[in-house]
């Protein structure tokens, strides 16, 4: 019986270390494309982010917005750090959250300025928020296209790339534990800004790639409950004297 479950168990570390490789393979596809054929482009014209883009827009633009209506609600939480998008968003009334938290409504880029947040790549693109708009952790910088020279999915592949973190964390001031990626350095990042064509068929190649990061993390799961499934089985034959 023994011998048996040290089967399954060496099966099973042997099949979380290969999903592990595959899965630190993909990451470093993406970083690498984002880097070598995105980053380093010479070819493209640069622009400070700010000249294409809204930082940290005013929630002004709303002033009159019902306040019994319901709107989208972000902690921090709600924005998944492996996938970046968002995930198991709150829903409040405008009322109670008006005052005190981040605004952003849909085609918004948001953007975890503190640390370890930042780090570990939270950001995500908003969409579908209950009447277009929603609010969030005070922690998230918010940025907002032109969408005529560029796309918020564009936007959001360079900011999770791990290059673009690396030098992000580069320039956060304070404390341990309490260091920020400050409003300035989104403001003045030099960003590549190619055609809106080109910028559509880099995004549709990542995406490919991303795709094929969901399905191994499929698969790691469909495995993960074939494995625990035999470990009652194989208890129950031993029982029965059918080992």
């Amino acid at each position: 019986i023994v011998k048996k479950i040290k089967e399954i168990e060496k099966k099973a570390k042997q099949l979380n270390k290969q999903n592990n490789l595959s899965f630190i393979g993909v990451n470093s596809m993406i970083d690498s494309y984002v880097e070598k054929l995105i980053l380093a482009n010479t070819k493209w014209n640069r622009f400070p982010l700010k000249e294409k883009a809204k930082i940290n827009p005013s929630k002004a633009e709303i002033n009159g917005f019902d306040g019994k209506k319901e709107v989208s609600f972000l902690p921090m939480p709600a924005v998944d750090d492996k996938t970046g998008t968002i995930k198991a968003p709150l829903v409040k009334k405008y009322s109670e959250v008006k005052n005190g938290y981040t605004y952003f409504r849909d085609g918004d880029v948001i953007f975890a300025k503190i640390t370890p947040c930042m780090e570990n790549g939270k950001s995500a693109i908003c969409a579908n928020l209950i009447n277009g708009i929603g609010f969030g952790s005070t922690e998230f910088h918010v940025i907002r296209p032109n969408i005529k020279e560029i796309l918020p999915e564009w936007i959001h592949l360079i900011i999770r790339s791990k290059k673009f973190r690396e030098e992000a964390e580069k320039n956060m001031p304070g404390t341990a534990g309490q260091k920020r990626v400050p409003k300035e350095f989104l403001e003045d990042y030099s960003f590549p800004v190619p055609e809106i064509a080109e910028q559509k068929k880099i995004i549709k190649h990542t995406e490919i790639l991303i795709n094929k990061q969901e399905s191994l993390k499929f698969e790691t799961n469909k495995r993960g409950i074939f494995i625990s499934a035999l470990m009652p089985s194989v208890m129950a034959k031993a029982f029965n004297g059918e080992l």
